[in-house]
């Protein structure tokens, strides 16, 4: 007795075998538990495995843990990263442009009420940076930031950015590159 449907169940079989290779080698220890439980704290490049959207086009490599990020907008800090121990705020231009600082996946965006839009985005290399006093957004989360493309404009005259690394605030200023023009590619 022949089965008609056995090429599309071995299809099936073929694919989902595939898929579980596939798991297995970006997301799974060697034990065979998940290598990025949702507790974990983020891994520096080059240990473990990549995140998946780390191979994606237009990821141009992952950071290490000493590169440098770039500026995401022109300005000038005028609250020190030491004032409040989280993050700095920039003064610049009104409406002006906010880049993210590297290739990345926006986590989140939320709206205050008094402060506007904050946009939070992970990096390859487990970094987080989450931008304030945002006006407008133009991205939406599980969206891919780079940095010639805008997250949005901000709300008035200033931006406060917070760089965190494995859950730790870190002073923006000792990760961020010279001034450069913000918005070109990387």
């Amino acid at each position: 007795m022949r089965f008609a449907g056995g090429t599309k169940i071995l299809s099936l079989l073929a694919l989902a075998l595939a898929v579980g290779a596939v798991y297995r080698v970006f997301f799974a220890g060697a034990a065979g538990t998940a290598a990025f439980p949702a507790s974990a704290s983020p891994r520096i490049s080059g240990e473990g495995r990549p995140f998946l959207w780390e191979l994606l086009p237009g990821f141009r490599g992952r950071p290490s843990a000493s590169s440098r990020y770039h500026m995401p907008l022109e300005g000038r800090v005028v609250q020190a990263f030491r004032e409040n121990g989280s993050g700095v705020v920039f003064e610049t231009g009104y409406r002006s442009p906010v880049f993210p600082i590297g290739v990345g996946w926006v986590r989140k965006v939320t709206e205050t009420l008094e402060r506007g839009f904050f946009v939070e985005v992970k990096h390859g290399d487990g970094t987080v940076s989450r931008y304030g006093f945002l006006g407008e957004v133009y991205v939406r989360e599980g969206d891919f930031a780079y940095p010639d493309r805008p997250l949005g404009v901000v709300k008035a005259r200033t931006l406060y950015l917070e760089i965190r690394r494995f859950d730790v605030a870190v002073d923006p200023l000792d990760v961020l590159a010279p001034a450069e023009k913000p918005g070109r590619g990387e």
